[in-house]
């Protein structure tokens, strides 16, 4: 047990340390103000679309400003979404990276304790007997 106590320690440290939160107010906050900045973003992409469809008209005919206004922002949305796409793939291998390194910690800590319990059976194997019938006696009068 004397080997696992310092890796259930640091489970917890970095558990209660880490900033991943339940949902807080703050969060919420920050989610309206993301909500209206992106309101406000589109709102003033719309207007500088009209805008620049109004000045491409005064310089070519419509049909033309139409396409090269429309074209403008759909490359700016598809770069937008690769953009997206690379964040997303960025994040899938940041987390995978995560995983494994807490599956392997898991791994350590649960060789441990099954060593410690092995250690533990093999010297005292009496004890291990009685906490065991002890624990199957409980657990039926609890189901029961």
């Amino acid at each position: 047990m004397k080997t696992i106590l310092p890796i259930i320690q640091q489970l917890l440290i970095d558990q209660v340390l880490s900033n991943k939160a339940p949902v807080s107010a703050g969060m919420k906050v920050t989610g309206i103000f993301t909500a209206i900045c992106l309101f406000f973003f589109f709102a003033g992409l719309i207007a500088l679309s009209y805008g620049l469809f109004y000045y491409f008209k005064t310089l070519m005919p419509v049909f033309e400003a139409a396409f090269i206004t429309g074209g403008g922002l759909l490359l700016l949305s598809l770069l937008t979404m690769l953009l997206l796409y690379g964040y997303r793939i960025h994040k899938r291998k940041k987390n995978e990276c995560k995983r494994q390194e807490t599956q392997k910690m898991m791994n350590i800590a649960l060789e441990a304790l099954r060593d410690d319990l092995a250690e533990t059976t093999r010297d005292h194997p009496e004890t291990t007997l009685l906490v065991t019938a002890l624990s199957g006696f409980v657990a039926g009068k609890a189901l029961s």
